[in-house]
């Protein structure tokens, strides 16, 4: 039997995954690694549970269908449409003038992601309205 997780303990250090000290990150990380190996577990056990018993959750945890939603304004089903070349060079422009302004360095990578997934025709409508939500977030500050 291995080490026992303790949960506070693995968000703080997950946390500090996104400090902008480059060696806080990676001492963060090792050690996370170090805890999950101790405790003879693995990533998938750990996210992703074998089965979910109804019987644990609690009041608190049930999933309520009729609850109003962020994403109830997504329309997801409509995401996966191929973007239009106007919306690609839309995106691009949006990307661009973020990656001229003070942002983070994950937000940099993330927005060079994007690139590599419209230049590869992975980037589609739900990707666009986040951008477009992310640059109105970016711009308010």
């Amino acid at each position: 039997m291995g080490d026992e997780l303790n949960r506070e303990e693995l968000i703080e250090l997950l946390n500090k995954l996104g400090d902008s000290s480059e060696s806080e990150i990676l001492n963060s990380a090792r050690i996370i690694h170090r805890k999950v190996t101790s405790a003879e577990t693995t990533w998938n056990e750990l996210l992703v549970p074998d089965h979910t018993d109804e019987d644990e959750l609690s009041e608190d945890d049930s999933w309520d269908e009729d609850a109003p939603s962020d994403y109830d304004s997504w329309d997801v089903d409509s995401g996966t449409e191929t973007l239009q070349d106007s919306d690609s060079s839309d995106a691009l422009k949006i990307i661009e003038k973020l990656l001229s302004g003070k942002i983070s360095d994950t937000t940099r990578e993330e927005l060079i992601g994007y690139k590599d997934d419209i230049a590869e025709g992975d980037f589609d409508k739900n990707d666009l309205k986040y951008l477009k939500a992310l640059s109105g977030r970016i711009d308010k500050n």
